[in-house]
């Protein structure tokens, strides 16, 4: 007919991403007192691999008390403002869907210390956060220093970890609408 019709410009709106690893709760969290401090909403996420579960390491008594871990994570984060968001499959396709809906400014999360399958998926998911211009902020949280480049510093590094205060519970955290929470 001739006429050209413009969409409106949809910016998406800019978000930070708490991603739960195996630390599930929101006490002495340091990512997600970090994360709270921001003025962005905040999408606490916890990813259901299932390439996880078939791995030789992992059993059904420990994905029942994963589960359990996750209703009373997604209650407790639901107190702060912002329920427990649950996605299933890879974590670079979560996280690509994700930045597909918002704009993830920064994902803040817990270094892993696991085995090979953990570290291959962390090398995945820090090069899709270099790719997409995603800042990736982990935090210690236990005794593991990593990338040193002598074990000299290691126990004054370790000790200064073990010695530091505790990360208290957030206040609140900005929530997001329009996100549905999963499973």
């Amino acid at each position: 007919n001739g006429y050209i019709v413009e969409k409106p410009n949809m910016q998406k709106s800019k978000v930070n991403l708490v991603w739960f690893k195996r630390d599930l709760r929101i006490h002495a969290h340091s990512p997600l007192f970090e994360a709270s401090n921001t003025n962005l909403p905040i999408i606490p996420l916890y990813i259901v691999e299932p390439e996880y579960w078939v791995q030789k390491f992992a059993s059904r008594r420990h994905w029942h008390f994963i589960h359990d871990c996750l209703v009373e994570l997604r209650r407790d984060t639901k107190n702060l403002g912002q329920p427990l968001i649950i996605r299933s499959g890879h974590a670079v396709d979560v996280f690509e869907d994700i930045h597909n809906q918002f704009n993830i400014n920064s994902v803040y999360t817990h270094e892993e210390s696991g085995n090979g399958w953990t570290y291959e998926r962390d090398k995945a998911v820090i090069k899709w956060c270099k790719d997409s211009e995603v800042s990736l902020i982990e935090y210690p949280y236990n005794g593991v220093v990593r990338q040193l480049k002598s074990r000299d510093d290691w126990s004054k590094i370790r000790n200064k970890r073990m010695d530091g205060d505790l990360v208290p519970k957030p206040n609140k955290i900005t929530p997001l609408k329009d996100m549905q929470l999963g499973n």
